[in-house]
């Protein structure tokens, strides 16, 4: 089960254990056994925006990864990036051609459909052994971080802004923020429905 808490955090409950996790932090463990590790630090830590304070103490500890680099989970987020860079070129590019440079359609999309796939995903490979991980590493930090785009999304925005379309640039992210908010959620709904238990 996936919940999310106050102060930025999120708490899996894969099987009989628990682990609180920063979010994000589920993306860089560098193994499937280093949850341990950082089960053990984050439960003597007070989460403040990815970087926590150990209690008796007043200062800020940075977050540490529990264990050395994974070579082969890099390479299958590099894999997985380069998909998804290159998919989200072919998408934009077909949308382009098919209604034209009046709205950023390709960004829109791709950063639409990425957020159903990243919400659909991450319920759908909840505990599901250490195999999970590696799917995790391939398809929603490679796959779906390739295909989607933030800088894109900042930078059409400020085009539209330049060119004196403040009311197709209010649209534009609205259509994305709300948009990609309700198809997170209805993703992992989805899988929650799907999933065989």
């Amino acid at each position: 089960m996936v919940t999310i808490r106050s102060r930025g955090e999120i708490r899996f409950t894969p099987g009989a254990a628990e682990r609180a996790l920063p979010v994000g932090a589920w993306m860089h463990e560098s193994s499937p056994g280093a949850g341990t590790a950082m089960k053990r630090r984050a439960s003597n830590t007070m989460r403040m925006g990815g970087l926590g304070t150990e209690r008796g103490s007043q200062e800020p500890t940075s977050f540490r990864y529990p264990a050395p680099m994974n070579w082969n989970l890099l390479l299958l987020v590099m894999a997985g990036g380069a998909l998804g860079a290159g998919l989200r070129h072919l998408v934009g590019g077909w949308l382009l051609h098919q209604f034209g440079n009046g709205m950023p359609w390709g960004t829109l999309a791709v950063n639409l459909a990425g957020s159903f796939a990243a919400g659909f995903l991450m319920v759908w490979l909840e505990a599901r052994g250490p195999g999970a991980h590696y799917l995790r590493a391939f398809l929603i930090v490679g796959v779906l971080g390739g295909l989607t785009t933030y800088s894109a999304l900042m930078l059409e925005c400020l085009i539209q802004l330049r060119v004196d379309k403040p009311g197709l640039m209010a649209t534009y992210l609205g259509l994305t923020l709300a948009g990609g908010f309700a198809l997170v959620w209805a993703g992992a709904r989805l899988a929650a429905l799907l999933r065989p238990l």
